[in-house]
């Protein structure tokens, strides 16, 4: 898989960064390819005999970014989740936060790996990723993100003392990797004045109680500016989704369908089909399986929800916002 010309600037920009400092950021906006150039960065270090410690959170994104390591540089990375235990041998390992924990993190050398790569690096901070990276203290560490802004407003560089390369979502667009952004307001005064906040941003319940009066009206909005297009609605609760989905379909949307579901549910589908409507609730898969959060007060979730429609495709998204909160 060829690195765009940004994406070959990236890497060698982690690789530059790498001789002055041990522990470096690496931002790009969702959709421009932040797991292709760290699997080419993990495929030359494997070349150089480095071994490589890549992190997620999601056992979604452990899978994506285990598969996107082969298709692109053709190495077949080990996955440390659950019951899959990695082989000592792998030039990679793919793991899960949660699962490197306690005797199963001990059970590793502390010298095992060369270099520690976190996806997702805003969730740095928390006391599970913050465990791993003093006991591989010795790695050099790569965090990757598609914003370094955090909902609490924790500084990452507690941790990272650079950043080593950041592309902008304006000229991502300008350059043609990703879709322009128009936004249509809804003639919607939501009260938010109820709404309390935890951990820097809405709580999902009180969100999901301010949006319950407005679903008819956006469903409406959908059905006139949306008709005809792939549509995603990001919701905050499974009933709201669950609400909007069958409001759109009473207001004559398409194609409705939702992929709100309790943890132990299925995989979520895709907007595949022309003028399809999915309704995504927090903590649901994303159109590409990540998670967005729809009522937000932090750029840090806003962003990579806003990106997730900004990625190229056959047939245009169409997203729809209420005027104003009060």
């Amino acid at each position: 898989m060829e690195l765009r010309a940004y994406q070959l600037e990236a890497l060698r920009a982690v690789l530059f960064q790498w001789r002055t400092v041990r522990r470096t950021l690496l931002v790009l906006p969702t959709g421009t390819g932040k797991t292709v150039v760290f699997s080419h960065l993990t495929k030359r270090l494997a070349d150089a005999g480095k071994r490589v410690l890549i992190l997620a959170h999601r056992e979604e994104l452990i899978d994506q970014a285990i598969d996107k390591l082969h298709r692109a540089t053709g190495i077949f990375a080990a996955k440390e989740m659950a019951q899959h235990q990695a082989t000592r041998s792998a030039d990679a390992v793919v793991a899960s936060v949660q699962t490197m924990t306690g005797a199963r993190l001990q059970s590793w050398p502390a010298d095992h790996f060369d270099v520690v790569i976190i996806d997702e690096a805003h969730h740095t901070l928390a006391s599970t990723y913050m465990a791993i990276l003093e006991h591989f203290a010795g790695a050099r560490l790569l965090g990757v993100t598609a914003t370094p802004d955090r909902g609490d407003k924790k500084g990452l560089g507690q941790v990272y003392e650079s950043i080593a390369y950041q592309y902008r979502l304006g000229k991502a667009i300008k350059d043609g990797y990703l879709s322009p952004v128009r936004a249509l307001t809804l003639p919607l005064s939501i009260d938010v004045s109820k709404v309390k906040t935890q951990a820097g941003d809405y709580s999902a319940r009180d969100a999901g109680d301010a949006l319950a009066p407005y679903l008819d009206q956006i469903a409406d909005a959908m059905s006139t500016h949306c008709a005809g297009r792939k549509t995603v609605a990001f919701l905050p609760l499974i009933q709201t989704s669950q609400t909007l989905a069958h409001n759109s379909d009473c207001a004559g949307c398409a194609s409705r369908r939702s992929t709100a579901k309790a943890k132990t549910g299925a995989k979520c589908w895709t907007t595949s089909a022309p003028g399809a409507m999915t309704c995504y609730a927090i903590r649901c898969c994303s159109p590409r399986d990540g998670t967005s959060r729809a009522s937000t007060v932090s750029y840090a979730y806003g962003l990579p929800a806003y990106g997730r429609y900004m990625r190229k495709s056959s047939g245009a998204v169409c997203a729809c916002t209420p005027a104003k909160t009060t």
